[in-house]
C-alpha cells in the first residue's frame, strides 16, 4: 500500500514476479520480473526518489487510474484474493480481504491515492482486469487502446468485494479471528 499510496508504484507483485527473501536483516522483496512494474515520475520525486532511467518507457506513467489499474489487477486479484479464495469460504474470503484492503487503506486517510484506490475497489460496482484476449488479437491498437498485449486493463465484471450471491448474503457472516 505504501508503494501505491506514497511512491505512485504498481508492482506485478504476485506469485510469479516476486519473491521474500528472509535471513539476517528485514525482508527484502526480490522482484524477478523487470518489466513488472508501473510508477509515477512525479510521486517518485515528491517523495524524493530519483526516477529509474528505464530503457521501457512503458513503465512511467503520472496517470493514477493506469497505476490503479495494476494495483488491482495484479495485487488485488491475483496476490491477495487469489490466494484467499483458494484457502477460505467465499464470504470469509470475501470479508478478508475487503477488510484487510479497507484497514490498510485507512492509514492514508484522505490522501488522494488512498480515496482513489478506495473508489477503485471497495467503491467500485465494477473491476478492472487484464483484457489480453482482446489485446492479442489483431484487431488496432488505436481501437483497443492497447499499448502491449501484456498490459492492457479493462472493466470486466462485478466487484466481489461489494456484491454477493443471494445464497452468501443468506448465510451468517462472522469476522474472522
Amino acid at each position: 500500500m505504501r508503494l501505491f499510496v506514497r511512491y505512485g508504484t504498481a508492482l506485478e507483485a504476485h506469485q510469479q514476479n516476486l519473491a521474500l527473501v528472509l535471513g539476517n536483516g528485514p525482508a527484502r522483496l526480490l522482484v524477478k520480473d523487470n518489466d513488472g512494474l508501473l510508477t509515477s515520475p512525479d510521486r517518485l520525486l515528491a517523495e524524493g526518489v530519483a526516477v529509474p532511467d528505464f530503457t521501457d518507457e512503458r513503465m512511467l506513467t503520472d496517470d493514477p487510474h493506469a497505476l490503479a489499474d495494476v494495483f488491482v489487477t495484479i495485487t488485488l486479484h491475483l496476490a491477495a484474493a487469489a490466494v484467499a479464495f483458494c484457502a477460505l469460504p467465499p464470504a470469509r474470503a470475501r470479508l478478508l480481504v475487503r477488510d484487510t484492503l479497507g484497514e490498510a487503506l485507512a492509514e492514508y486517510g484522505d490522501d488522494p491515492m488512498a480515496r482513489l484506490l478506495r473508489a477503485r475497489t471497495l467503491g467500485a460496482a465494477r473491476l478492472v482486469g487484464k483484457s489480453m484476449v482482446v489485446a492479442g488479437t489483431l484487431v488496432d491498437k488505436a481501437r483497443t487502446g492497447a499499448r502491449d498485449v501484456n498490459k492492457f486493463y479493462g472493466t470486466s465484471g462485478p466487484n466481489y468485494l461489494r456484491h454477493l450471491p443471494a445464497a452468501i448474503q443468506n448465510m451468517t457472516m462472522r469476522r474472522i479471528p
